[in-house]
């Protein structure tokens, strides 16, 4: 009989980069729907929720867009095609729940 060898395989990392890209590619993906949740959550003064709304409006338009910057060439076309699809699904989203977070925080 033969001698079996094993291959030895390298220790796998805990998280691969990408999962990781993934993972932030959802979130960022989801960022219209979320970011009103949070906002609308979280106590604070009028004056400050017109400011952080300002801000969360820009984040609700940038971070969609920011996978771009994380993927290769290949990937971003996959990407996209997904954004685009979710489009109209995260723009119903954000409207529902911005207004929901404006609602809580300046009245009807």
């Amino acid at each position: 009989m033969g001698k079996i060898r094993i291959k030895k395989l390298p220790p796998e990392p805990p998280v691969s980069h990408y999962k990781l890209r993934w993972v932030y590619s959802f979130f960022a993906l989801t960022a219209p729907v979320w970011i009103p949740i949070l906002f609308g959550n979280v106590p604070m003064s009028n004056e400050m929720a017109r400011n952080v709304g300002h801000i969360g409006m820009v984040l609700m338009l940038i971070l969609p867009l920011s996978p771009i910057w994380v993927w290769d060439k290949r990937r971003i076309r996959i990407y996209l095609i997904i954004l685009f699809c979710a489009l109209p699904f995260l723009a119903i989203g954000a409207f529902i729940f911005g207004w929901w977070a404006t609602v809580v925080h300046f009245g009807p």
